[in-house]
């Protein structure tokens, strides 16, 4: 799990963490007719949070696209912010 710091406007700021999610489905038809019974899904997952209050949670594909599970302003306002630190910081 990493850790960074991200500036938002009115001089306040917002800390992310991030690493590797892995969520598991059993049993399902896709993975019966590929002999697959146990799929391991694997995202980029953050957590984000404002002003040691708020938190937001973010999850991203291994292929960088956003899971769009909310699309308000803030949301997609921090997602752009991660993206610009990501692009600047490779880590």
């Amino acid at each position: 799990m990493g850790h960074f710091v991200i500036s938002l406007p009115n001089n306040s700021y917002a800390d992310v963490h991030f690493g590797t999610v892995r969520k598991k489905q059993f049993l399902s038809l896709r993975n019966i007719l590929s002999g697959k019974w146990w799929h391991t899904e694997k995202q980029k997952g953050y957590v984000v949070i404002i002003d040691q209050q708020k938190k937001c949670i973010l999850l991203k594909t291994m292929e960088e696209e956003w899971i769009n599970e909310t699309s308000d302003e803030q949301s997609i306002f921090l997602q752009t912010k991660i993206d610009e630190f990501e692009s600047t910081h490779q880590h």
